[in-house]
């Protein structure tokens, strides 16, 4: 989903799906006032005072993501309870401006959407695209990222995969309910013809599909240009990247990284949106933090990051 650069992964899963095992799939719910990034912002009470009364407060927002798409988002080696990551340093930066503790949960796929609509959970950053039909019915969104997608191969990339033109009747891996599985069907039907179609294998994250694509499961697993990378660093005599063109990716889906909030909650929309503008603003940490990062191709102008700007629908509406 980026970097990310988020997973970056692109996933949402529909909320009707999976609310029964939401509870359960939610991790522990872990705070932290700090875990580094970039230059210090301040306490702005005018942006604080946008909050909705019962977050100021407790002085809590809760953030869910999984944590396992490195440097969006992963395990802090020294203490698994811990995440680490670009969107770690980012909310802590947010959560200063707005003076409240972030606290973590690390979450399964299927519970991200539930847990988001029933209230378990503030926030999901991570591992969300922002599209306009998601704007629209499931949640307000604001945009945090853009990054280049890519495709993780077999180191020597045995199947000649070039870009989305050449993924014709090989297995694609995509995380379950994910964009990238529109950008393969589409591809698909582009570029493809009869017995020649890619198809699509549902993962429900990248340790999984790793895993297949060196057993032969799979011939490829799509995420972030910048969680792509990660892998190939940790394992170059494994795998290797192949980015994706931009032109092939928006004519299917979306290469933007969003921040999710309940269309209940539009307070908490508007001040982490007006938090994120903050920072982004020249001079901010949101600069400092991407170039820790490795991310500064993806970071967005603080004029994008708007709630909703696909449909420029007010934080609360659908359409």
């Amino acid at each position: 989903m980026p970097r990310r650069l988020l997973p970056l992964r692109h996933c949402l899963v529909g909320a009707a799906v999976f609310v029964a095992s939401a509870a359960t799939l939610l991790g522990n719910a872990t705070p932290h006032a700090d875990a580094g990034g970039g230059s210090t912002p301040t306490f702005d009470p005018k942006i604080a005072a946008l909050l909705p009364a019962g977050i100021e407060k407790s002085k809590h927002i809760s953030f869910g993501a999984l944590w396992e798409t490195p440097p969006v988002i992963a395990l802090d080696p020294k203490d698994p309870n811990r995440p680490v990551g670009l969107a770690v340093d980012l909310i802590n930066a947010v959560s200063r401006v707005l003076g409240v503790t972030p606290v973590y949960r690390n979450m399964q796929w299927p519970a991200q959407i539930p847990g988001l609509e029933s209230g378990a959970i503030d926030v999901l950053w991570g591992q969300i695209s922002d599209t306009k039909d998601r704007e629209r019915s499931i949640a307000d969104i604001i945009p945090w990222m853009q990054e280049p997608l890519a495709i993780l191969v077999a180191k020597g990339n045995p199947k000649g995969i070039k870009d989305m033109s050449s993924v014709c009747g090989l297995k694609i891996a995509v995380p379950t309910g994910s964009t990238q599985e529109a950008l393969v069907q589409g591809s698909s039907g582009r570029y493809c013809s009869g017995n020649s179609a890619a198809s699509t294998v549902d993962y429900p994250g990248a340790q999984e599909a790793v895993v297949a694509l060196k057993a032969g499961t799979v011939d490829g697993w799509i995420d972030s240009a910048s969680a792509i990378e990660d892998i190939v660093k940790s394992s170059p005599n494994d795998f290797q990247m192949v980015t994706i063109p931009n032109a092939q990716v928006t004519a299917f889906t979306s290469n933007v990284s969003g921040i999710a909030v309940s269309k209940r909650n539009p307070q908490l929309t508007r001040a982490l949106a007006a938090a994120l503008k903050e920072i982004a603003a020249p001079g901010g940490a949101y600069a400092t933090i991407m170039k820790k990062w490795g991310a500064s191709g993806a970071a967005l102008r603080a004029s994008a990051i708007r709630v909703n700007p696909f449909t420029r629908l007010p934080a609360g509406k659908k359409a």
